[in-house]
């Protein structure tokens, strides 16, 4: 049986400086998503997600994920085709990623479906996480070439069925300048644009109620395909509301 990919385009334009523009600011399209396996109907509510304030830089040919401009992080398409990713990204993910000692470009498809999908759970359910609830709820592995994923730990599965990654998703990448429009104002301080090395913490903390956060969360849909754009970002949207 073949499958049809519907792919839509779009190409608009922002105002960027890359770091060898000099103090003038140059205008260049800003993206040219090709959102492959998504709905053209739903296209507009991915783009909706790159709010006009945030400042994109596009890579020059040769250059490579893990070397981001200074002042900029990496990130993917897919982490916003794919996995819902949205603007500012929310201080709770940043500091769990600091915790690790990574930046967001360092984890694969199934490590952000896995954070976004538990903290849209929580916002949900209104239940409050800690970066401790996501040390023991997660366990951090080393894929290839810098790039890590997230898996549950022992007996403390939340999210299921999450999407396969394959490697093409790796080739299509763009950076992305911090500032208050694409990290929580609060936390860039500690947020990590350069790629770092994931060291093991021997003794994480295991907060008190993790098991009651376990058993909450997934009383409501839980597989990653339930996880729509509209309902990620209204959880987002009512929380930073």
């Amino acid at each position: 049986m073949s499958t049809n990919k519907r792919v839509f385009k779009k190409v608009e334009t922002c105002h960027i400086r890359p770091d060898d523009a000099g103090n003038e600011e140059e205008v260049i399209p800003k993206l040219e998503f090709v959102l492959r396996s998504v709905d053209p109907g739903e296209a507009e509510a991915y783009w909706a997600a790159l709010c006009e304030d945030v400042e994109f830089h596009i890579p020059q040919q040769g250059k490579k994920a893990d070397d981001p401009p200074v002042g900029y992080f990496t990130c993917y398409e897919a982490h916003i085709v794919r996995c819902r990713l949205r603007f500012p990204i929310p201080e709770i993910i940043v500091r769990t990623l600091n915790r690790f000692g990574l930046s967001i470009g360092q984890i694969n498809l199934t490590a952000l479906q896995h954070l976004l999908g538990i903290l849209v759970l929580s916002y949900e359910h209104g239940v409050p996480l800690s970066v401790d609830h996501f040390e023991a709820l997660l366990k951090l592995l080393s894929v290839t070439g810098g790039i890590y994923r997230l898996a549950p730990c022992a007996h403390m599965s939340i999210i299921r069925k999450t999407i396969l990654n394959g490697h093409a998703w790796e080739k299509y990448f763009f950076f992305i300048r911090v500032n208050s429009a694409s990290v929580e104002e609060g936390c860039i301080p500690v947020f990590r644009s350069e790629y770092g090395r994931y060291e093991t913490n021997p003794l994480p903390l295991f907060p008190d109620d993790v098991i009651v956060v376990r058993d909450l969360l997934p009383t409501s849909s839980f597989f990653w395909t339930s996880f729509t754009p509209k309902r990620v970002w209204k959880a987002l949207k009512h929380y930073q509301s």
